[in-house]
């Protein structure tokens, strides 16, 4: 399937408000069982530098991952805004008894320096042939949370679990990583150092999911999606956990995907809307005042929000492609030809 992530998650999160025990958020790849006569092993890609569909800048600087689909597995690509290049940096992560995702990553963070990122990779060990399989080796796969240099070198694993965890995103004073993860029974928010040490749960909230965390500026809060219940709405808290949650949106569709501006005074976010199937994307004061759709029905499906570093461009995700517009919506203008399916960030480096 190649179309973009964030639809079909608006998808499954729809169904997810008529029935809330039994299905999973698709914002990335789940524990997945395959069934194979002999396990092998999936080619490694080798980094290459692309030239897309835009042979020179078209505004902005630095660099903007995102995850795509276009070889049927999550692929982590880095654009280069000043050069109009993309780079797919080569990932290894499979350990000895395992065999190579074949769902490769979900999900991508830029560090703010730009020179590492930090991604979810599905780990596939191969279990021991059972009846259920008529003898042939089970894959199991589960996503875990890694850091590596931008060029796909020097990956280190942080997380080592059972069970998923993903979505991970860098503090923007690069000390900490947020993620989710479902190790204590449901989807919940966590904070550790960028060494995988100190781990610490921030969300408690057993009724329903938490997910897409995203940092302020003064990595002081956390803006994140929640169902509590209803609707999926979008929350604030401080990373520490102090002090309790606040909700921001009280919009009666579903909102998911915040990103705050550069100087902290707005937050992105994506709306699904209940009734008409459109996705778009909003902007608000960070108090949650004033929610604003900036795209209108223009380019739906529309999400993965992204701040430029300068506050005056988003970058976001249409019909699998990445764009670029001005920060109320106008001027959109495709970066790239490749597939674009979510987890975008964009680095001033």
């Amino acid at each position: 399937m190649k179309r973009i992530l964030l639809f079909l998650f608006s998808i499954v999160l729809l169904n997810s408000c008529s029935n809330q025990s039994g299905n999973k958020p698709l914002s990335t790849f789940y524990p997945t069982k395959i069934s194979t006569a002999e396990p092998s092993q999936t080619p490694i890609q080798v980094p290459t530098l692309i030239p897309t569909i835009i042979p020179t800048p078209l505004g902005g600087s630095g660099e903007i991952a995102f995850i795509s689909q276009s070889d049927n597995r999550g692929l982590i690509v880095i654009y280069q805004l000043n050069s109009g290049m993309t780079m797919k940096p080569a990932i290894q992560t499979a350990s000895e008894g395992e065999e190579e995702s074949p769902f490769g990553a979900s999900s991508v963070f830029l560090s703010p320096d730009g020179l590492k990122i930090a991604f979810a990779y599905a780990r596939c060990p191969v279990s021991t042939p059972s009846k259920k399989t008529i003898g042939h080796p089970t894959t199991w796969c589960r996503n875990e949370i890694y850091t590596a240099n931008a060029d796909g070198s020097n990956v280190v694993e942080l997380t080592h679990n059972s069970v998923d965890d993903y979505e991970p995103t860098w503090s923007p004073d690069g000390s900490r990583i947020a993620f989710v993860s479902k190790r204590t029974g449901d989807y919940e928010i966590y904070v550790m150092n960028i060494d995988g040490s100190d781990v610490k749960r921030i969300t408690d909230n057993p009724k329903g999911w938490d997910f897409s965390p995203a940092w302020s500026p003064d990595s002081k809060k956390i803006a994140f999606a929640s169902q509590r219940p209803g609707n999926f709405q979008i929350y604030v808290m401080n990373a520490d956990s102090s002090g309790g949650v606040v909700q921001l949106t009280k919009i009666k569709d579903i909102s998911i995907n915040p990103a705050w501006s550069p100087d902290g005074s707005k937050i992105a976010f994506s709306v699904y809307q209940i009734k008409s199937k459109q996705s778009d994307i909003y902007v608000m004061n960070s108090d949650g005042s004033n929610p604003t759709n900036i795209t209108n029905g223009k380019y739906s499906p529309a999400g993965s929000p992204t701040w430029s570093p300068d506050g005056t461009m988003i970058a976001f995700v249409y019909e699998s492609k990445l764009y670029r517009m001005n920060s109320d919506g106008s001027n959109v203008v495709k970066l790239v030809d490749a597939d674009a399916d979510s987890s975008v960030s964009w680095s001033a480096h």
